[in-house]
């Protein structure tokens, strides 16, 4: 979502994700602009699914209800080109089919939903009660305009094709359930702890026997020159704009209506205090992000207009800061992530213009900044990349002599050595890793990454493997290790770790069945596509 608002003000194809995002939360009747660009009656046949059809009306309407979805929550407009150009209207006319695919298969399973069923559960949702518990209708005008709807024909209208398809789904998952001979060896296998002893190789503290001569360097360095350049440099202004102390209005009927829509599902295991706070801060967090996009484009339109950079920042209460000759990276100077993401930003600009707004991690920190010059990569001569010579000459120094001392020691214990004594022999220390296979477990020496872990689990027990993996500092690590203790999992136990893998095999086994479902109904009810307006 961050990624949207940083683009909403220049990128056309932000602004139409932005708009399917909108989309989906909220399918709305309403508008005519949709059938005007359709250029065929609003009677006309797009496409038809079985016995149903779906018509220039409902295709057009669906178009407008994204438009207008847009213009609600973007204040962007999406001109009908851009709906053709981008498929816009081919992905409505999908959805348009699944409804019509679902109400098929509802028809024929007896399953249904009244108007008036529905008018009554709306009326009875506590958002749209007022204090003595009588119903609002402004509240829910309000709340149903927000999400796009025009009236509350429309949103009933919405509402029970949601319950219908919810139905429906409900009923073709309650038939896909795996049953505990399946899911008993998958938790075996899923909750399978290790353990394994070892010896840790640091290559950073393999000492070189000698000292490399002037000529072994010279002759590192002509081999290797491309590794020696002054990297690339830019200079750079910035504009910093921070909205995460404002205090951004948030009105508790909203926070209560948004909670009343999602603590059963959502919020179903959050203490509803805490759900509220969550809420509160998410619309903060979106109403901060509009202010930034208004702070954005006043930014844009004053520095295009001809007004410094520094003084728009002090017309728009925000920081300057300027950057000359900066490196991406730089060893020697510690940058503030602000700093170091500013810099990102930087060199990703385009030189003369003025970037895209960015954020901060969420910190409601928004820079933007506008590249003045740059300066290319330049070859380091012997004298001046001598520091980096070295460095890099010890480097791959140590490594040959850590892939000798590895090489040496897989074969003494794969001749029956015992790890000890080979432990012992190269001043090596033992150690024992104990993991699942998502993480390393206590008690264990080593804080094996993800993809290390994979390896330990990938060999039989009792055989060696070697695991390289990265250190705290950032320094390569090598892991000798011999797994040797196998625990599988034991589902028996019917333990909440094993209810919960149960239910998230359950749930992927059901999203995987509606998924083949409905390309079952597409093959048993046939779609045929209106050629005059979708050629082939």
């Amino acid at each position: 979502m961050i990624e949207l608002f940083r683009r909403a003000s220049g990128s056309l194809i932000a602004r139409i994700f932005f708009g399917f995002l909108a989309l989906s939360f909220a399918f709305m009747w309403g508008g005519q602009d949709g059938l005007r660009m359709i250029g065929l009656s609003k009677e006309s046949t797009v496409a038809t699914v079985g016995k149903l059809s779906v018509s220039n009306r409902d295709l057009g309407l669906a178009i407008e209800r994204m438009r207008l979805n847009m213009r609600l929550r973007t204040g962007q407009e999406i001109s009908n080109e851009d709906v053709k150009k981008f498929g816009i209207d081919r992905q409505l006319l999908d959805r348009l089919i699944d409804e019509a695919l679902f109400k098929i298969e509802a028809d024929r399973l007896k399953i249904s939903v009244s108007d008036e069923y529905v008018v009554k559960m709306l009326r009875n949702q506590k958002a749209f009660l007022l204090p003595d518990g009588t119903f609002s209708k402004e509240t829910f005008m309000r709340f149903i305009h927000n999400f796009g709807f025009s009236t509350e024909k429309d949103y009933v209208a919405h509402t029970k094709a949601e319950m219908i398809r919810t139905r429906v789904i409900a009923a073709l998952s309650a038939n896909a359930s795996l049953p505990f001979v399946a899911t008993a060896p998958l938790y075996s296998w899923n909750a399978q702890i290790r353990t394994a002893q070892g010896m840790v190789i640091d290559p950073t503290k393999m000492e070189l026997k000698e000292a490399p001569t002037e000529d072994q360097l010279r002759d590192f360095y002509g081999k290797n020159r491309r590794q020696f350049y002054a990297p690339e440099r830019r200079t750079f202004k910035a504009v910093i704009m921070n909205v995460a102390n404002l205090k951004i209005p948030v009105k508790e009927e909203d926070i209560q209506v948004i909670y009343d829509l999602e603590k059963d599902r959502k919020y179903k295991d959050v203490p509803e205090k805490e759900a509220k706070e969550r809420i509160r801060g998410q619309l903060r967090h979106d109403g901060a992000q509009e202010v930034s996009i208004s702070m954005a484009d006043k930014i844009q339109t004053q520095f295009e207009g001809g007004t410094a950079l520094a003084e728009v920042a002090k017309n728009n209460g925000a920081t300057f800061k300027e950057f000359k000759d900066v490196p991406l990276t730089s060893k020697n100077e510690k940058r503030s992530d602000l700093d170091q993401a500013i810099i990102d930003l930087a060199f990703n600009a385009v030189e003369g213009e003025l970037s895209p707004m960015e954020e901060l991690n969420e910190s409601g920190q928004y820079f933007v900044v506008y590249l003045e010059a740059h300066k290319d990569p330049e070859q380091l001569s012997f004298g001046e990349a001598m520091e980096d010579i070295r460095f890099a000459y010890k480097r791959e120094a140590q490594t040959l002599m850590t892939k000798e001392l590895v090489e040496k020691i897989q074969k003494q214990l794969g001749d029956g050595g015992n790890f000890k004594s080979v432990a012992a022999q190269h001043k090596l220390a033992l150690t024992t890793v104990r993991a699942s296979r998502q993480q390393a477990l206590a008690p264990t020496a080593v804080d094996l990454p993800p993809v290390a872990i994979n390896q330990l689990f990938s060999v039989p027990r009792g055989h060696l493997t070697l695991v390289p993996y990265q250190g705290k500092e950032g320094q390569p690590l090598f892991l000798i290790a011999k797994v040797t203790d196998v625990k599988n999992g034991d589902a028996s136990k019917r333990t909440e770790e094993v209810k919960k893998f149960e239910d998230l095999l359950q749930q992927q086994a059901g999203s995987d069945v509606v998924e083949l479902y409905v390309s079952y109904l597409r093959q048993k009810n046939p779609v045929e596509i209106n050629k005059a307006y979708f050629p082939e």
